[in-house]
């Protein structure tokens, strides 16, 4: 059953990558030709805690496939549905940390650490709070 499943959101985590990548491009393309040169430098910026972030998911999806293959192997059914449903509430808990940190950073403008550029550091925030708007669901 959990293998079935495993094999069926597949292509979600493909599809996933895939969107965004493109989201990635089109905000920096968006960026760079319509609003100018400091809004850039908050794209640029939001780039590094991106990079933070798919840091965090890689290692959990590393690690919990690597768990999932060893007790698929050993036809541990019982340990291979506890690893999957321990991966998707530690997901679920990590998103909902990060996105806290970032709406606290950006609300109260505790995002110097970024930057110290007054033209940017605004755009940055407002960056961080859109993009945290754009994964709202519905």
């Amino acid at each position: 059953m959990v293998s079935k499943l495993m094999f069926r959101l597949l292509p979600i985590q493909i599809l996933l990558a895939a969107v965004g990548a493109v989201n990635g491009f089109v905000s920096s393309f968006f960026a760079n030709n319509f609003v100018g040169i400091e809004t850039m430098s908050a794209v640029g910026l939001y780039g590094t805690i991106n990079t933070l972030v798919l840091a965090f998911s890689t290692m959990l999806v590393a690690g919990s496939t690597i768990l999932c293959g060893k007790y698929l192997g050993q036809n541990a059914k019982e340990k291979l549905q506890n690893v999957f449903s321990v991966n998707l509430l530690a997901a679920g808990a990590i998103g909902l940390l990060f996105a806290l940190l970032f709406i606290l950073c950006a609300a109260f403008d505790l995002t110097g650490f970024m930057t110290n550029d007054s033209a940017v550091r605004p755009l940055f925030n407002q960056y961080l709070l859109g993009r945290l708007r754009s994964l709202r669901p519905g």
